[in-house]
């Protein structure tokens, strides 16, 4: 089973994701105050961790037309860049050296 909890912003029609919860993990969402999204993180339930689910977050990061320029998770990141035109023209991967 899955749950969903909203919340709905003042001025908001729709609600925004907050949190999402099944048996092997929680997700929660957080969100600027232009509604994008900034993060994503998931925390394993016991049965998560039983099944090797592992915490972790996603985070996103945005120019100052709102676009996505980056995505960051302790693995790694992905960085966009944009042609005059709004037109995504790369795509590149930066991954991160982690040590034991």
């Amino acid at each position: 089973m899955v749950r969903y909890a909203r919340q709905t912003p003042c001025g908001h029609s729709i609600g925004r994701l907050q949190a999402r919860l099944n048996n092997d993990a929680r997700q929660d969402y957080a969100y600027d105050d232009g509604d994008r999204l900034l993060s994503i993180e998931r925390k394993p339930t016991d049965t998560g961790r039983k099944l090797g689910v592992t915490a972790e977050k996603l985070e996103f990061a945005y120019d100052l037309l709102g676009r996505l320029v980056k995505e960051t998770t302790h693995q790694g990141a992905l960085a966009y860049d944009y042609d005059p035109l709004s037109n995504l023209t790369t795509l590149t991967l930066l991954l991160s050296l982690m040590q034991n």
